[in-house]
């Protein structure tokens, strides 16, 4: 998070493998990726401009989220906002599943 949080690019890229793989449900806000992002550098590249364009005052709330370590990202009145799960191996982030879809997040 502190990487993400402080604009960290090159540390991102060193908690990534260099074969991880973000996926999205393309969400219902601008700025979600509609297509899956492949290798380390593209997803810290699309990881800092989803920092950019994410509201500016969000929270984060880190938990477990079907059983894998995940984020949760709030809004000021504490509507989820995303939500994000890990998969680490080897001391490496190998996959990002990223949820941004309002109707799936209702619940959250």
């Amino acid at each position: 998070m502190q990487a993400i949080e402080g604009g960290d690019l090159d540390g991102l890229v060193t908690m990534l493998a260099d074969d991880a793989l973000l996926m999205s449900d393309g969400g219902t806000r601008r700025g979600r990726a509609t297509r899956p992002i492949y290798g380390a550098v593209d997803i810290a590249k699309f990881v800092s401009a989803f920092k950019r364009l994410a509201p500016p005052q969000f929270t984060t709330e880190i938990k477990p989220i079907n059983g894998k370590s995940g984020v949760v990202l709030r809004l000021p009145d504490n509507t989820t906002y995303s939500v994000l799960t890990i998969q680490a191996s080897n001391g490496k982030i190998q996959q990002i599943h990223l949820v941004g879809d309002d109707e799936k997040l209702k619940h959250v």
